[in-house]
Order: C-alpha cells, then structure tokens, then sequence
C-alpha cells in the first residue's frame, strides 16, 4: 500500500507535468498559426489594395485565433519597414505572458512569442 501510495503519486505528478507542457506547446502552436494569418492578410492590403491594413485591425484579426491565451497578457506588435506599399517588409510579432499552474512554483509564470515575416505585394 505504502509503495502502490508513492508510486501513485510520482505518476500523478509526471502525467500533470505532460499536460501543461502539452497546453504551452498548444498554445505557441496558436501563436504561430494567429501571426501568419494576420501577416498573410497584411501582405496582400498594403497601401495600393481596397482594404487597407492597419495595426488595429492584426490585431482584431489575431486576437480571436488565440484560443486558451490569456487576453490581458497578448500583446501584438505589427511593424512596415518603411511603410505598407508595396515591397516594403511587414513583421507581425505576438506573445503571451502564461503564469505557472504547476504547483509549489513561481507564480510569476513566463512569455511566449513569436514573430511572423514578409514583404508587402499590393
């Protein structure tokens, strides 16, 4: 009984570990596939395009595509070097500020990021 107690336990809290680090890859996995979407649409609405891309709209854009990522913490950074016509390079970066579930640890948690490249066409 002693040993099956112990043993119970140590897996327990292996499988946990297995989980939250499955929700972390998870979630960077949100953070790639949200900041290619919102560099795709930035690429083709530059400053010759109908729509015209703006900062706010990555944003709206992004925002939606981060499931289970803590709103308060995502930030998202767009930036054209020099501007949104075409051949000019965009940078689409967004991280998420994840606190540690993981108990008997630091609750001041850890950032994730990502950033997303490419060269304005229209």
């Amino acid at each position: 009984m002693v040993e099956g107690a112990l043993v119970l336990a140590l897996f327990i809290m292996i499988v946990y570990g297995f989980v939250q680090i499955a929700l972390v890859l998870f979630g960077y996995n949100n953070l790639t596939y949200a900041s290619r979407v919102a560099m795709r649409y930035a690429v083709i609405h530059g400053s010759t395009a109908t729509y015209t891309c703006t900062t706010t709209y990555i944003q709206n854009i992004v925002t939606p595509l981060l499931w289970g990522a803590p709103s308060s913490g995502t930030t998202v950074t767009t930036t054209w070097n020099p501007n949104n016509s075409p051949g000019s390079a965009v940078s689409i970066s967004v991280t998420v500020k994840y606190t540690s579930v993981i108990p008997f640890t630091s609750t001041k948690g850890f950032t994730i990021g990502t950033t997303a490249y490419g060269v304005v066409i229209q």
